[in-house]
């Protein structure tokens, strides 16, 4: 958006102010003051005084006719030089940009076109590409040659335990237990001799 100048130009050669006037005119208050507002305040000094005073020339002449500088066809000039500078170069640093751009895409285009070359992927019977397979490729087989046994992976199994022996009766510690036998009655020819009969009281009275 253009900005609303502040001071409209006017044509060359029809400016109503006489420049040459100004050469010779006394300063104005405000010009003194601010002659010395600038040195006072960058520090400049000058080894001369007709240095001095030609300093302060300038700051009055600068105060006096800025107003018509800013009018001037001359700056308008300059400031529209200027505008179209700042569109050129703002036109070539597009440029330089596009162009940057395509040679990115083009750069990355050729390398996915080598990677896609070194890798080539084969479709499987439903069109989508075949999962990749890791490690080393597999060795052909000869028709002949016999096809090895799958390992089993894990633990191997565990061996069968042999039949268990029947357990010996335990021994019995201390003496042997008698074996029973039958009563031999006297008559028999045994040795055992009958039992002996306890005495009566009555029996021992009659004695």
């Amino acid at each position: 958006m253009p900005r609303d100048r502040k001071y409209e130009p006017v044509a060359l050669g029809q400016d109503e102010a006489d420049y040459e006037d100004y050469r010779d005119k006394e300063p104005t208050t405000k010009q003194d003051h601010l002659s010395a507002w600038l040195l006072d305040k960058t520090g400049l000094t000058f080894s001369t005084k007709k240095e001095e005073a030609a300093f302060a020339d300038g700051v009055r002449l600068t105060v006096s006719l800025h107003k018509h500088y800013q009018r001037s066809p001359e700056n308008h000039e300059r400031h529209e030089a200027e505008q179209e500078a700042r569109a050129a170069g703002a036109d070539d640093r597009k440029a330089v940009a596009e162009e940057k751009r395509a040679l990115r895409v083009a750069a990355r285009a050729e390398r996915d076109a080598e990677k896609a070359a070194r890798r080539p992927s084969e479709p499987d019977t439903n069109g989508a590409a075949a999962p990749k397979r890791r490690g080393r490729p597999a060795r052909p087989v000869a028709e002949d040659e016999p096809v090895p046994t799958p390992k089993r992976r894990g633990r191997p199994p565990r061996a069968a335990a042999p039949a268990a022996e029947p357990e010996a009766a335990p021994k019995r510690r201390g003496r042997p237990a008698a074996t029973a036998s039958a009563p031999v009655s006297p008559g028999e020819g045994g040795t055992r001799r009958p039992p002996r009969r306890r005495a009566t009281a009555g029996a021992g009275a009659g004695i």
